[in-house]
């Protein structure tokens, strides 16, 4: 009796593992964002949980990032404030960073540019979506104070 009751508790742990597993399996870009990214006042006139309520027509753009998609080259071509930096590359870095890890490389203009983009976009974005326990220092001295970000470079599991 014992045994079958540990046997069932033994499948409730599979079953609710391969659940969490499989779910990020088919997962999009925009079901992720949705799921998992909060705004803050900082960074939208919207705060709070995201939506693509407001930016229906970036939803399709969004997801073309999605591990199964078999887009392998995108280009958009928008105004200034499009809403496309939130809406389709910080959700995407999110997305990736959590479901479908790769190394990523962002251009920029100028180095001041892309610095003040990492920290008041992607880090912030990174914290308010519960990834931050994934950026990971790369050294394996337990001495160090590496904290997995410099000024930039963000190191996750899986990429960076």
């Amino acid at each position: 009796m014992a045994q079958n009751l540990n046997q069932i508790y033994v499948n409730r742990i599979i079953d609710s593992a391969l659940d969490i597993i499989l779910k990020n399996v088919n997962l999009k870009v925009s079901e992720w964002a949705e799921q998992n990214r909060v705004l803050p006042l900082k960074a939208s006139s919207i705060p709070g949980p995201f939506s693509f309520d407001s930016v229906p027509h970036l939803k399709e753009i969004a997801d073309q990032f999605s591990k199964n998609c078999s887009t392998r080259e995108i280009a958009v071509m928008k105004s200034v404030q499009a809403c496309v930096t939130t809406t389709v590359y910080e959700n995407t870095v999110g997305y990736k960073i959590d479901c479908d890890p790769s190394p990523m490389m962002f251009a920029s203009a100028d180095l001041k540019l892309l610095k003040e983009f990492k920290d008041e976009r992607i880090s912030q974005m990174i914290d308010n979506s519960g990834l931050r326990d994934k950026i990971i220092a790369e050294t394996d001295n337990k001495k160090s104070r590496k904290q997995g970000e410099t000024a930039e470079k963000i190191n996750f599991i899986g990429g960076g």
